[in-house]
C-alpha cells in the first residue's frame, strides 16, 4: 500500500494543478461559489473532501496550499464560498446571518452530485466537511439537523470558533499570556503594522510577513460584511440540539493559536460529542497557510484513515 501511495503520488506531481469553479444558485438568487481541484492521475479517494472557510475569508486560504497537498495525495477538493465571501458576494443585506450561512451549507450539500467535474467520475459517498474558525460554527448548526446524517460522511472542526458551552472564553482571551505579550510587543514597537498584528494573531511566528501582507490584502476582499451578532446569539448551536448520531468527528486545535486556546477546543469537542480532540505545535490560528501547513492534514488522513478503511474506490 506505501509503495501503490508512493506511485499515486509521485504521477499526480507530474501532472500540473488546477482549480475551477461551479455555482449552485440559492433562494435569493446569490451564485454559491463552490471552487475545486481534482488529481490528474486515475485514481481517487471515494470520499470528495469539502472546506468552509472562517469569517473574513474565502475558499483562497484553502486552495493556496491544501487543495493542491491533497491533490498530490489523491484527494478530489472542494472550497465552498459562502455569501459575504468575495467569491459569492452578497445579497443587499448589510451584515451576515448564521441562519443563511447554514442554509447555503446545505443547499451546496444537497446538490452536491451536481458538483461532478468529470462524466465518467460519479461522486458516490457524501463528502467529508473540514470547517475552520467560524465555519466550525457553520458545521455544528448543521448538526443540529436530522439530515446531516444524509449529507455528509464525516466532520472536521480546525480551530472552531467557542461556542455556546464555552462561557469564560472572552476572560481567558483578555488575560492569556500571549495577549499580555502582544501588549508588550506593541509598547516596545516589535509590533509596528497591521500586517505584523496579523502575524501575531493568524500565523506562525515562521512565516514571512510578505506572505502575511499578500494574505491581509486579499482578506480585505472578504471582509466587506460583519456577522449579525444578535441573530448569532440567538441562533448558536447548542448541545442538548445536537443530533445523536454515529458521523465521525473531529476537532483540531493549536497550541500556538493566539486565538482559540485548548480549553476552548475542549469545551466544543465536549458540546460535539467529538472524542480525543487532537492539539498540534506550531501552527497559529490560520493553519492551512503558514509554514506547518502539512502537519494538520496528516492528522486528517489518519483520522479518516480509522473511520473508513475502504477509502480506496
Amino acid at each position: 500500500m506505501l509503495f501503490y501511495l508512493l506511485i499515486l503520488t509521485l504521477l499526480n506531481l507530474v501532472f500540473s494543478f488546477e482549480i475551477k469553479s461551479k455555482t449552485i444558485t440559492n433562494s435569493d438568487n446569490l451564485n454559491i461559489v463552490v471552487k475545486y481541484s481534482i488529481p490528474k492521475f486515475l485514481e481517487y479517494y471515494s470520499y470528495p473532501l469539502l472546506f468552509i472557510h472562517g469569517s473574513n475569508s474565502g475558499s483562497w486560504v484553502f486552495e493556496e496550499k491544501w487543495f493542491e497537498y491533497f491533490n498530490y495525495l489523491g484527494w478530489k477538493t472542494y472550497g465552498i464560498n459562502l455569501r459575504g465571501s468575495y467569491e459569492t458576494g452578497n445579497t443587499n443585506n448589510q451584515t451576515l446571518k448564521l441562519t443563511d450561512l447554514v442554509d447555503d451549507l446545505s443547499l451546496v450539500l444537497s446538490n452536491f452530485k451536481s458538483l461532478e467535474v468529470d462524466d465518467d467520475i460519479i461522486l458516490n459517498r457524501k463528502p467529508i466537511v473540514i470547517a475552520h474558525s467560524f465555519g466550525g460554527v457553520v458545521l455544528s448548526k448543521l448538526f443540529e439537523k436530522e439530515s446531516v446524517s444524509d449529507l455528509i460522511s464525516a466532520g472536521i472542526w480546525l480551530s472552531p470558533y467557542p461556542h455556546t458551552n464555552d462561557y469564560n472564553y472572552i476572560a481567558r482571551f483578555l488575560f492569556s499570556k500571549k495577549i499580555f505579550d502582544f501588549v508588550v510587543y506593541f509598547i516596545t514597537g516589535k509590533i509596528k503594522n497591521k500586517y505584523e498584528l496579523d502575524k501575531y494573531l493568524l500565523y506562525d511566528d515562521k512565516i514571512d510577513i510578505e506572505l502575511v501582507k499578500n494574505y491581509s490584502i486579499r482578506a480585505e476582499e472578504d471582509s466587506k460584511l460583519v456577522i449579525d451578532f444578535t441573530d448569532l446569539a440567538l441562533n448558536m448551536p447548542l448541545k442538548e440540539n445536537i443530533v445523536n448520531n454515529t458521523i465521525p468527528r473531529l476537532i483540531i486545535g493549536s497550541c500556538d493559536d493566539v486565538l482559540i486556546d485548548n480549553i476552548s477546543i475542549s469545551n466544543t469537542a465536549k458540546l460535539l460529542d467529538a472524542k480525543n480532540p487532537v492539539m498540534v505545535k506550531g501552527p497559529g490560528h490560520n493553519m492551512m497557510l503558514g509554514t506547518y501547513y502539512t502537519l494538520v492534514p496528516n492528522k486528517i488522513i489518519n483520522f479518516l484513515d480509522k473511520h473508513f478503511g475502504d477509502i480506496f474506490n
